[in-house]
């Protein structure tokens, strides 16, 4: 069950808060240069149910405060407003996992609290009671914290009277028996608490939370036992459905283009309904005065959504959160703001970011909580640009005070001519002064353009003064002020959310995040974007030379790795960018433009003439993957002669892109290396006709590289498809190049949805097509093609048809009139890939009238060349070994389009010539040629670097042409300048230094990045025989990198979220080095379990491996027990000093030492670098159970 939470006693969480800030200077991973430092001259204090708010931020009541850690470090960063995790009376609860899925919008299955209701409430108490201590530790102003614990609770009245909740109530009102031993505790480590007065009642406020479904005269019958017998201040969380089906589909699915979120009708019909709501609210508002208390609502909890996702599979239902859900939330707020004139209190939970939150501010929520934003990559930290941004938004506007900011931003609105009738609508409905539409109109007046430099407060104050208001009538004209110019910034930004692009489904790209390397213990730093870069190209190193104004050592950098660094800088498919880390945080880095802007700074080409001494090699096509392979060898001394058909080199590039994307000026940048080197290319020469593969045997060539890409067309296989007007993308596009475009008709269809169909479209537009169109099977986010070459043929007016799938060609007299399609739908299935499966829609057949097609779904090779037949792939292509790429025939090698799976990418193909050229490399060497690290050793401060990496940023934004520019083959794009260069070069994380993205999306601490040296160790090979061990050659153990990870299964419930986070194919949680104190769990555990136990002034490390415990002592030496091998280590370098068979060993085994050196790596990562982490066998002080009943 290590997917369950097990508290740690008070000692060692004080001990590990004190230990690591007097050592670290951080707190659970967070440094003080991150702490919130309040002050008394912050602009953004407030008051709330009549206490302080440092700031009117917090978090929300999920995985971020079920814990004392998570509740701490919320504090810590900024978080004043602490929504309590939901507790309810069922608290043994079964939850499946994972249950968050935040790949873009957010899901989850369940996040009510997964203790016990007492265990909730102890740690609770630890978090108050360590923030007191950590208020004055820190020099905090003021004598307490400015902050609230608010309770949540659920979900119906006859659960929150049973003996636990009601204890909770009881214990959260008054924790003064609980309260002193843990203050008791954390005086051992700060004896200065025994001068604090930290109040013994923990919650005064409460939320609801309403389950799915609750009834109206439920939800209505617990909020007044809350306020008339709890007496409890108290909010009720209410579901976005309460906007209704019309608006909340018309938002999620319609606007902001979420099409494949289902939102069920039963959400809808078993929710609580605005008509039912509205009068609630009044009356609850009504009895909570009476009582002398506060009723407000929170907005919103999460929507119920059909699971159409593969993360949750036992669940039919799923809750959305995130930024699919802000723009419900903020429209459900317009409209309860308006029906409470701007007079409700209202706090804000439903896809609240750092750049949204100035808004929701100035549109008159009293507090915002944040939980879905806080998942994603960089976590807690990304707290504090929350503040910044706030403050940046105040200073814009001129605003000391959060009402100045309402005002001073309202008015600058172009709706603020309703303030008027807000006032005076208002004045007569909520106040009774009855302000007349002049008096209203001469207050907006002065607000707009008379307030001289004063707070508009003031302003409001001393206008009422002017006319006759005495003071009391003067604070109602103030409040009912601030209330309509509340309203005025909340209907222009509700309004504006609908159509904003950061909110919009295609705009951000999550799906491809993760790339196909495993994950290990130890050593997983690599940049994501060098993984899934074909060629390897080192990214961060050029990012990093061009920040530095360093423009020749990034040419140079990026030469070094990428045989077409100027084509490829123009044209490159660049699907590294889909794994940069900042998909998760803000925009991917612009790296194929980065590259663009390096290669244009290339001063011409510093390669040497070949020796032509290492062998001859003969490459057919000078294409993407021949030209890469021409460069390797020739940079390795091959003397090297490319045969092209065509009169010009670079295969597709060269022969079919558009000049718009890609100058021939480029490519020959790229052509002048193969020239230094000596490589010669032989254009106009076609294989099978000038030369065969024997002749080149005969003419000395050892080895023969076939890169003739994929040359001719496939089709649909429809009548008619050899009709006047159908034509094939390649043979349009290469007319296109050469100046000698086919002359097509006014209505011009492509199907397809790849670049080369994208090339299509927007080039039958420059050659004088009135209307262009894509033709689809699938929807736009589906799209393999380039978004920005989407983008800019929507740009252009290109009609993309979606759903539609071909299924006929007519023609008239051989001519064609039309292509006959049938609509599709998605039915929730996904193929192999990933990508979702369309099914024809039955009947629904439709005719697109076209006089021109051209098709672009695919090419196949042409080989009738070989003189000796290759073997071939069931798809037809040349069969290659998977390492070396020789095809069948010793010597002849296939690569790029012609080979294996087919046609790809551009960068495909040169990565095909880069290991081609390997392998040939090697088979004439006997010497392999060497893979460099690509990790690097961290520079800055690891402190430093997990602050930077949580910061989020959007990248420089890419300058096009305009469109009345573009009736041409002028490039679209322009070239990033110095400036623009070294901002997004700016934003490159260093992920070849550091990773620990899973550290800080885990909301409860449970994983650790701890520092260590280097370890090497040689391990002999042993084996059992005769009774004895014998030990054989050594073979090396090493761990290299100086950043390692770490999971505290205590802290740990398997939610999954680190999983979505990581860019490797793994799970950290389950894949790296697993710490356990419980030890049922541990022995429960059958691999990478790990206990570390001192024994006075032994350390015991056990691990479980293959279902068996394996143990360390160590103490001076390291004495290692295995069940087929007792052996004694060295310390440090884990020499062998002697052996002997385990019980369980049997004659001719083979046995390892591995398992120890991981054991001992681990061990003297952690303890040296993370002394404060609990280590196992340790009683201490918990909340016992209370004895109620259960």
């Amino acid at each position: 069950m290590s997917d369950r939470f097990h508290q740690i006693p008070m000692e060692q969480l004080t001990d590990w808060v004190f230990t690591e800030l007097e050592e670290k200077d951080s707190i659970f991973g967070i440094p003080r240069s991150a702490f919130f430092v309040p002050s008394g001259d912050d602009r953004f204090r407030l008051e709330k149910y009549g206490q302080l708010l440092e700031t009117p931020f917090g978090v929300a009541a999920g995985p971020h405060t079920q814990m004392a850690q998570n509740i701490i470090v919320s504090w810590l960063v900024g978080a004043r407003f602490l929504e309590l995790k939901t507790i309810q009376t069922l608290d043994e609860l079964d939850v499946n996992k994972p249950c968050i899925d935040l790949e873009d919008e957010g899901y989850n299955v369940e996040w009510s609290q997964e203790l016990k209701v007492f265990e909730s409430f102890d740690e609770y108490l630890r978090a108050w009671v360590l923030i007191h201590a950590l208020h004055r530790k820190l020099g905090f102003p003021g004598d307490s914290p400015g902050m609230i614990f608010n309770m949540s609770v659920g979900y119906n009245l006859e659960g929150i009277k049973q003996p636990n909740v009601q204890w909770y109530f009881d214990a959260m009102a008054d924790a003064s028996p609980y309260k002193q031993a843990y203050v008791d505790i954390v005086a051992e480590r700060y004896p200065e608490i025994r001068e604090i007065d930290i109040p013994d009642t923990v919650s005064d406020t409460i939320t609801l939370s309403t389950m799915h479904g609750c009834p109206p005269d439920e939800i209505e019958a617990i909020v007044l036992y809350l306020l008339n017998e709890r007496k409890i201040h108290t909010s009720v969380k209410c579901n976005p459905t309460l906007l209704g089906s019309d608006r909340v589909r018309g938002i999620v699915n319609d606007d902001l283009g979420f099409a494949d979120i289902p939102v069920p009708d039963e959400a809808f019909g078993h929710d609580l309904k605005y008509i039912d709501a509205v009068p609630m609210f009044h009356n609850l508002r009504r009895v909570a005065r009476a009582n002398d208390l506060v009723f407000g609502l929170k907005l919103t909890n999460t929507l119920e959504v059909e699971n159409h996702r593969p993360v949750f599979d036992r669940d039919e239902m799923m809750y959305m959160s995130g930024r699919s859900l802000h723009a419900v939330t903020t429209n459900l707020a317009l409209r309860l703001s308006e029906e409470f004139k701007g007079d409700m209190l209202l706090s804000f939970a439903g896809g609240a970011d750092a750049f949204n939150v100035a808004d929701l501010m100035r549109s008159g929520m009293t507090t915002i909580t944040v939980c879905s934003d806080l998942l994603k990559t960089g976590g807690y930290l990304r707290f504090p640009q929350y503040i910044e941004e706030l403050n940046r938004a105040m200073d814009a506007a001129g605003a000391d005070t959060l009402p100045d900011f309402v005002a001073n931003t309202a008015v600058a609105q172009e709706n603020m001519t309703d303030f008027v009738p807000l006032l005076a609508y208002s004045s007569l409905t909520e106040s009774g002064l009855n302000l007349s539409a002049e008096q209203a109109v001469a207050l907006s007046e002065r607000l707009r353009y008379e307030t001289g430099g004063e707070s508009p407060i003031a302003v409001i104050d001393a206008w009422a003064g002017e006319n006759g208001f005495d003071d009391g009538r003067t604070a109602v004209v103030v409040e009912l002020a601030i209330n309509a110019l509340k309203r005025v910034n909340l209907r222009q930004y509700a309004q504006f959310v609908r159509t904003d692009w950061r909110y919009k489904k295609g705009s951000f790209r999550t799906d491809r995040s993760k790339t196909d390397r495993a994950l290990h213990l130890f050593d997983c730093i690599e940049a994501p974007c060098v993984d899934e870069c074909p060629i390897d190209q080192d990214v961060p190193a050029y990012m990093r030379a061009v920040r530095e104004g360093d423009f020749a050592r990034a040419v140079a950098i990026t030469r070094t790795d990428n045989p077409l660094g100027s084509m490829l800088g123009r044209v490159c498919d660049h699907l590294c960018e889909t794994t940069c880390i900042r998909t998760h945080m803000d925009e991917p880095l612009a790296i194929r433009e980065m590259k663009r802007f390096i290669m244009e700074h290339e001063n011409g080409s510093s390669a040497t003439k070949s020796a032509g001494t290492a062998g001859k090699v003969a490459i057919i096509g000078a294409g993407p993957a021949g030209i890469a392979a021409a460069r390797e060898l020739g940079r390795a001394d091959f003397t090297v002669t490319v045969f092209e058909h065509h009169p010009y080199a670079g295969g597709m590039v060269g022969g079919a892109i558009p000049e718009y994307r890609i100058p021939q000026a480029n490519i020959d940048q790229d052509l002048e290396v193969l020239d230094q080197l000596g490589v010669e290319i032989k254009y106009n020469t076609t294989a099978g006709e000038d030369f065969s593969l024997a002749d080149l045997r005969d003419q000395g060539y050892q080895y023969t590289f076939v890169a003739v890409g994929a040359q001719l067309p496939k089709y649909l296989g429809f009548e008619n498809e050899d009709s006047e007007g159908v034509i094939d993308a390649l043979a349009f596009l290469r007319s296109v190049r050469e100046g000698r475009p086919m002359e097509i008709g006014p209505r011009v269809g492509v199907v397809g949805a790849g670049d080369t169909a994208m090339d299509c479209v927007r080039s039958a537009w420059r050659v004088g097509a009135t209307e262009t169109s894509l033709i689809y099977r699938r929807t736009i986010d589906q799209m393999p093609a380039d978004r920005e070459e989407i983008h800019e043929s929507i740009v252009e007016g290109v009609n993309i048809i979606e759903l539609a799938n071909p299924h006929a060609i007519n023609a008239e007299d051989g001519k064609l009139s039309g292509l006959v399609c049938t609509k599709t739908e998605y039915r929730g299935e996904r193929d192999s890939s990933g990508r979702k499966i369309p099914f024809d829609v039955p009947d629904s057949q439709f005719e697109i009238e076209l006089d021109t097609l051209i098709l672009a779904i695919s090419q196949h090779s042409l080989l009738d060349f070989f003189d000796e037949k290759p073997g071939l792939t069931n798809r037809g292509y040349i069969a290659v070994d998977p390492e070396t790429y020789e095809s069948s025939i010793p010597g002849v090698y296939a690569g790029g389009d012609v080979a294996a799976d087919g046609p790809s990418s551009i960068v495909k193909a040169a990565a095909d010539g880069k290991r081609v050229a390997n392998a040939i490399i090697k088979h004439a060497t006997g010497t392999p040629v060497p893979m460099p690290s690509t990790w690097k050793p961290l520079e800055l401060k690891l402190q430093d670097m997990v602050v930077k990496r949580a910061r989020r940023e959007y990248r420089v934004p890419v300058r096009h042409s305009p469109l009345n520019a573009r009736a041409n083959f002028d490039e679209t794009i322009y070239t990033y300048t110095e400036e623009e260069a070294k901002a997004e070069a700016s934003r490159c994380l260093d992920c070849d230094t550091i990773c620990s993205l899973c550290v800080g999306v885990c909301p409860n601490m449970a994983l650790l990045t701890y520092q260590m040296a280097p370890f090497r160790a040689q391990l002999p090979a042993l084996a059992i025989a005769g009774g004895d061990v014998v030990v054989g050659d050594a073979a090396q153990f090493a761990v290299d990198q100086s950043l390692q990870i770490a999971v505290l299964t205590d802290f740990c419930n398997e939610c999954g979220n680190c999983v979505t986070a990581c860019p490797t194919s793994g799970e950290p949680f389950r894949d790296k080095p697993r710490l356990y104190l419980d030890r049922p769990d541990f022995e429960a555990e059958k691999d990478n379990a790990f206990w570390v136990e001192q024994q006075g002034d032994t350390t015991v490390v056990e691990a479980r491996w293959d279902g068996e415990t394996h143990r360390l002592a160590i103490n001076g030496q390291v004495e290692y027990s295995a069940p087929a091998l007792r052996a004694t280590l060295a310390a440090d370098t884990l020499e062998l000093i002697t052996a002997a068979p385990g019980e369980s060993a049997a004659e001719g085994q083979s046995v390892s030492l591995e398992q120890a050196a991981q054991m001992y790596a681990f061990w003297r990562g952690l303890s040296g670098s993370m002394p404060q982490v609990p280590t196992a066998g340790v009683e201490g002080t918990k909340v016992a159970h209370p004895g109620y009943e259960e």
